[in-house]
């Protein structure tokens, strides 16, 4: 036992005199240290982007992007449909997979997908409501992605008032690259059969995702409090928030 204790005091010796020690700090906090053999590097790699802008179609006009956590998807900074492309403006009201932008005075039109999986936002056959709209940079959130935005796991978002308006406010965590970096989405509500509803009160957006003849949407109660992901008839105009398509995007195909 002795003689194990002897070998392993002289192994800390060793460590200590051929290895160094590398921190990284935030300003007082230590984020990570690493213990790296002396004649060894330390390489630091330049981060991806966690905010951008990309091309869409239909504003014709570069739109804010912005990504919560690592791998999330890059979310949006406004409604598709929003006039001036405010985060606070409530844009257009569509159904499931369709393309026109009802709202209030404007004559209802029902185009939605009766397809049986995730809208397409690649090949022949696009589905998608983003893609069709703000053209191959950009797609709407699957399930999982809106799943994962709400379960406090990835960032943290709250029901809150900005700039007079109601809505969800999620933002990065504290003590990470994505703390600075928030998503709002306003709440307003929804449109069926031209009778708009609920505005300042509930939030609705579609996801890419099927559930049987009904589909999946992010779903916000500003009253009571409530935050889900719910599913509901394909024939109701939902507000739509799009996600940045980095397939098409990183291959260098923006635009």
């Amino acid at each position: 036992m002795k003689k194990l204790l002897l070998t392993l005091m002289a192994l800390v010796a060793t460590m200590s005199i051929d290895a160094q020690m590398v921190k990284i700090m935030k300003g007082d906090q230590l984020l990570a240290k690493y213990l790296v053999p002396n004649g060894g590097k330390v390489v630091f790699e330049k981060a991806p982007p966690i905010t951008g802008s990309v091309y869409a179609k239909e504003p014709n006009c570069e739109i804010g992007w912005v990504q919560l956590w690592l791998d999330g998807p890059k979310f949006a900074v406004c409604n598709i449909g929003a006039e001036n492309n405010k985060p606070e403006d409530y844009g257009g009201y569509y159904t499931w997979g369709g393309t026109y932008k009802n709202g209030p005075g404007i004559t209802w039109k029902d185009d939605h997908n009766d397809g049986e999986s995730n809208l397409s936002c690649t090949g022949d056959n696009i589905t998608d409501t983003a893609t069709k709209l703000w053209g191959d940079n950009w797609r709407m959130p699957t399930k999982e992605e809106f799943d994962a935005l709400i379960n406090n796991k990835n960032c943290t978002c709250q029901l809150t008032t900005q700039n007079g308006v109601n809505g969800l406010l999620c933002k990065g965590k504290e003590g990470t690259a994505f703390e600075s970096n928030s998503v709002f989405f306003p709440a307003a509500g929804s449109d069926y059969g031209g009778n708009v509803d609920r505005q300042a009160i509930e939030g609705d957006y579609w996801s890419a995702s099927p559930s049987n003849s009904y589909s999946h949407y992010l779903y916000f109660n500003f009253k009571l409090g409530t935050l889900e992901e719910a599913n509901n008839t394909r024939k109701i105009g939902y507000s739509v928030r799009a996600v940045l398509n980095e397939a098409y995007v990183t291959n260098g195909n923006e635009r």
